[in-house]
């Protein structure tokens, strides 16, 4: 059939249309069909290949689009209203100003798509690659975008009010301006993204990422950034009124005239490279153990008060000291959330002391606060930047992590799941302790007879799996500090256990 007798065949109406295709399984081509206008409210698409067509206007509620072809068609100011476009190719298709409220576009193509103006209210876009989508003023209020993949995407003037954006990568995305009030960006990829301006009011930012972010003018009153990564971000002029950036790392942030009344900073991670010229610091909220490290610089006005003040420059020299401390000793906290593999980070921290010196990089403190969650504290060495020391430990704690799974994997044949449950279970450190007491003595020696050649001689050793006496003393000493869960007094007795201490004469 050509395309003139399908035309013909819509024009008799929906009904007579859907039964034709329920007669006939075959895909119509209506490559460049002019169905501007159209009435073809729940008609069938499946699979039709609808390559350029115009669509202007047309009302399509609640029709179904799923695995059609609608390559760079023209669909703008349609009504898509509870639409089934799930799996369809939106490739430079213009749905600019189109009614989308409630449709199902998961694992839809919208790569270069247009959709500027439209209403996303509600909608399902999960899945798939979002990558470069025009976004610009859409209304996206309750869509879901969980786990979607946003880089560069422009989302401009975009109303994301409650949208849930968790796990999305939104990295290199524009959200200038952009409404993510009650919005859930936990864990999400924002590295890069320009969030100036942007409404981010109680917005849930649970361990994001948003190092090297714009977020200068942003209103972040009563926001979530727990654990929330702000390292070399621009906060200038932002509103953190109320928000909790419990254990939030902030080094080298830009804080220049930001507003933290209220504001919890308890356990946060500042350096000397973060700057609070001209901030406002009413009641903000730590607990009696802490206090705000500023650096002593001159150029640094920060106001310590009860009630808000006029951002004006201060001498640092006029500071209330009894509200600011000096600067603490300087400390690298690693926390790993969902267990940790101590083999990989006892090579990676022995990677970071070949660097650093042993004398300048020791751990500090093992803490151990749930049943899955280890922190690590590793001292700062003198000049040190804290941002670049713990990038360099994470990404080497990847890199182990990676060789290691690998060799799990295909050594002992184990799962992603066994190993994600032996990595959790690794949290404890009782165990662990117990274990790497065993390890740390026999792991060289297994290593040279498992890497023996055929003549007897060792290969090539530089990387091989062993422990240094500097770095199992580093261990102890961090062990020294660590608390178990059940217990209220940081004592952990290493006596307590079979060949407890990494000594080289330890016998398992």
């Amino acid at each position: 059939m050509i395309n003139e007798e399908y035309l013909a065949l819509l024009k008799e109406g929906v009904e007579a249309w859907n039964e034709w295709r329920r007669k006939n399984p075959i895909i119509p081509d209506l490559t460049r069909a002019g169905l501007h206008q159209a009435t073809l409210s729940e008609a069938n698409f499946r699979w039709a290949d609808l390559t350029q067509a115009n669509l202007n206007q047309a009302d399509l509620t609640q029709a179904t689009f799923r695995w059609a072809d609608l390559t760079q068609a023209n669909l703008s100011e349609a009504n898509l209203t509870e639409a089934n476009l799930s799996a369809a190719n939106l490739s430079q298709t213009n749905l600019s100003a189109a009614n989308l409220a409630g449709a199902n576009l998961r694992d839809a193509n919208l790569t270069s798509a247009n959709l500027s103006r439209a209403d996303l209210s509600k909608a399902d876009l999960s899945g798939q690659d979002r990558s470069g989508v025009i976004l610009v003023g859409a209304d996206l209020k309750d869509a879901n975008l969980s786990g979607a993949n946003l880089s560069g995407a422009d989302l401009t003037r975009a109303d994301l009010s409650r949208v849930n954006l968790s796990e999305a990568d939104l990295s290199n995305t524009d959200l200038s301006r952009a409404n993510l009030s009650r919005v859930d960006l936990s864990k999400t990829d924002l590295r890069g993204t320009n969030l100036s301006g942007t409404d981010l009011r109680r917005a849930n930012l649970t361990g994001a990422d948003l190092s090297g972010t714009d977020l200068h003018g942003t209103d972040l009153r009563e926001a979530t950034l727990i654990r929330a990564n702000l390292n070399g971000a621009n906060l200038t002029g932002a509103n953190l009124t109320g928000a909790n950036l419990f254990k939030a790392q902030a080094l080298g942030t830009n804080f220049t005239q930001a507003i933290l009344e209220e504001t919890c900073v308890e356990d946060w991670s500042i350096d000397r490279e973060t700057n609070f010229s001209g901030a406002i610091f009413a009641a903000v909220g730590l607990d009696s153990s802490q206090s705000i490290s500023l650096p002593p610089q001159s150029s640094r006005a920060v106001s310590f008060q009860s009630t808000p003040q006029s951002n004006q420059d201060i001498d640092s020299a006029s500071v209330d000291t009894t509200h600011s401390a000096d600067i603490a000793p300087e400390t690298v906290e690693l926390v790993f959330d969902d267990g940790i593999d101590w083999q990989a980070f006892l090579l990676a921290f022995q990677d970071l002391q070949v660097k650093y010196g042993e004398q300048n990089l020791t751990i500090q403190a093992i803490a151990n606060p749930n049943e899955l969650t280890c922190t690590i504290q590793l001292s700062l060495p003198l000049g040190a930047s804290k941002a670049e020391l713990e990038g360099q430990a994470r990404n080497l704690y990847k890199v182990q992590l990676k060789a290691l799974e690998l060799s799990y994997q295909t050594e002992l044949q184990a799962t992603d799941e066994q190993i994600a449950t032996y990595r959790r279970q690794s949290a404890d450190l009782l165990e662990v302790v117990k274990l790497q007491a065993i390890r740390a003595t026999q792991t060289e020696t297994q290593f040279e007879e498992e890497h023996s050649s055929s003549d007897g001689t060792s290969q090539d050793l530089s990387r091989r799996i062993k422990i240094t006496p500097e770095v199992k003393k580093a261990i102890v000493k961090g062990l020294d500090a660590y608390a178990p869960p059940a217990l209220k007094q940081p004592v952990f007795e290493l006596d307590a256990f079979e060949s407890p201490r990494f000594d080289n004469n330890s016998e398992p």
